[in-house]
Formats: structure tokens, C-alpha cells, sequence
């Protein structure tokens, strides 16, 4: 095996069509992801899925105080419109609420 090919095939490998893709971090030493990458591999599904809900969750609240960093006019229901008008596209935002104002995020 080829040196560095185990730390690549330890990340996730996404497919698109035919175009293979392995995911590896780049700010990170060989050494430190291969422990990463352990760690995911020891994990039960729902393990993932709880961490995968936390960062999702977490990444909404950090979109969220940039939207109200940005705007700080925007009140607090403001702000959660300006987010899910970003987050579901202009289409699915107005068709989910359609009385609600378009704010821009």
C-alpha cells in the first residue's frame, strides 16, 4: 500500500455519477485525522446521526448571528425568515410562507 493511502481511505468517499471523490481535511496533519477518522469508524449510526444533527444545528445558529450581525434591525422572527429563505431558496420559502416577508439573509 502506497504511503498516505490508508489516511486517505479512512475519510468519506463521495460518488457522483462516475467521478470518485475522497474527502480529507486539509488543515489537519496525517496523524491527527488517521485518530479522527478512528474515532468516526468506532462510532454506532446513531452516534453519527446525533453528531451530524448537532453540527447541522450548530451551523444554523452561527448562519443565524451572521444574518443578525449583518441586519441588526431585523428582530428575532426576522432573522429566522431571512434563514429559512436561505437555507429552502426563494421557490420553497414562498410556497412554505407565503405571507412572510423576503428578507435578504
Amino acid at each position: 500500500m502506497k504511503a498516505g493511502a490508508l489516511h486517505r481511505a479512512a475519510f468519506p468517499v463521495v460518488v457522483f455519477g462516475a467521478m470518485l471523490r475522497v474527502m480529507q481535511p486539509l488543515d489537519t496533519s496525517p496523524e491527527a485525522a488517521a485518530v479522527q477518522a478512528r474515532i468516526w469508524r468506532e462510532m454506532t449510526g446513531s452516534q453519527r446521526v446525533e453528531l451530524a444533527v448537532a453540527m447541522s444545528e450548530e451551523a444554523r445558529e452561527v448562519t443565524a448571528a451572521g444574518i443578525q450581525f449583518g441586519h441588526p434591525e431585523y428582530s428575532d422572527s426576522e432573522v429566522r425568515f431571512a434563514l429559512y429563505r436561505l437555507l429552502l431558496g426563494d421557490a420553497l420559502f414562498r410556497a412554505a410562507w407565503p405571507e412572510a416577508p423576503v428578507l435578504d439573509p
